[in-house]
């Protein structure tokens, strides 16, 4: 089961959840929360203009989400339980993390702990609530910055403090979870009786589902797909993209396909992107409705389920 489930947690506004001490700081608590930066903010941008030879201008190329960058400052003055409880508070939410292979840090892995696929891990990163934002915005990462220096207004109970993240996900996300599933539909165009040369088997045609990407930017959604099944294929109905798996899958089998990473695991641990055909795309989906399309090569009806986790997804909330 997952190790931390941000949607677990309720705040108010200028409230801010860190998940790897569970601890809420913010409004309404010793801890005030005194402004942030780079959490409604555009992220740096990897442009991929190339310079036209021999002619002014640039060619037009793909532009991709860098790192982001969020800090948050806060103010510790009046407390219920002493400065030093409220600082030993912040500062257990800010510990730093040597090794992020540790730790969920992007929301492919988030959702797959939703899955409740593979092995749990302690989710890093914070839910901060903003005024008239119907959901809290979500960022992924982990803390490079906690200065809490002790100066003059250090004696008078007043701690000023100076929080940076370091987001390699780079998207901000809405507070909800989207899913949806849909099994394999009974085999259809196959061969029927009295048989006639060249004799046709068919395949199942696919069942539907939708995930409605409420954010307004392009998401990248985790599957899960259980056996029994046989070259599984996930197909994103409005852009045609697709995801093909060339394996078998018996009764007791899970397969997890992470679109975000493009890695597809068997049963939680097993790497099976050797499965993977050459027509595949680990796609994302749009803002809007997007329907999910689930077929195989199975011949004759099977049980298997598909099941599609995603969060409403923003470059700037």
């Amino acid at each position: 089961m997952p190790a931390v489930v941000f949607v677990a947690a309720t705040l108010s506004n200028y409230q801010i959840y860190i998940s790897s001490a569970g601890a809420i700081l913010g409004n309404g608590t010793d801890i005030n929360f005194m402004g942030t930066t780079g959490l409604r903010d555009l992220p740096p941008i990897r442009q991929g203009n190339v310079n036209r030879g021999q002619r002014d201008g640039a060619l037009p190329g793909l532009n991709l989400i860098g790192e982001r960058t969020v800090g948050i400052n806060y103010q510790i003055t009046r407390t219920t339980g002493g400065t030093e409880a409220a600082l030993a508070l912040a500062t257990a939410a800010h510990q730093n993390v040597i090794d992020p292979s540790t730790v969920c840090m992007t929301s492919g892995d988030y959702l797959r702990q939703q899955a409740g696929v593979g092995a749990s891990k302690p989710v890093y990163g914070a839910m901060v609530q903003l005024p008239s934002r119907p959901a809290p915005l979500i960022f992924f990462g982990r803390p490079v910055r906690f200065t809490a220096p002790i100066d003059t207004d250090f004696q008078y109970g007043r701690i000023n403090i100076s929080t940076e993240w370091s987001c390699p996900d780079g998207l901000l996300y809405d507070n909800t979870i989207l899913t949806g599933s849909c099994g394999l539909p009974n085999p259809t165009s196959g061969m029927t009786f009295p048989a006639t040369f060249n004799l046709t088997f068919g395949a199942s045609s696919g069942g539907t589902f939708q995930l409605n990407n409420t954010g307004a930017y392009t998401t990248f959604p985790y599957f899960t797909i259980t056996g029994p099944v046989a070259n599984p294929v996930i197909q994103n109905q409005a852009t045609g993209q697709q995801i093909k798996l060339n394996i078998t899958l018996a009764a007791s089998d899970v397969l997890g396909v992470d679109c975000q990473s493009g890695t597809v695991t068997l049963n939680g641990t097993a790497n099976r992107n050797n499965t993977v055909d050459i027509s595949t795309t680990f796609f994302g989906l749009g803002p809007g409705n997007n329907t999910i399309g689930y077929g195989s090569s199975d011949s004759t009806a099977v049980a298997s389920q598909l099941t599609g986790y995603a969060l409403p997804a923003y470059s700037v909330a």
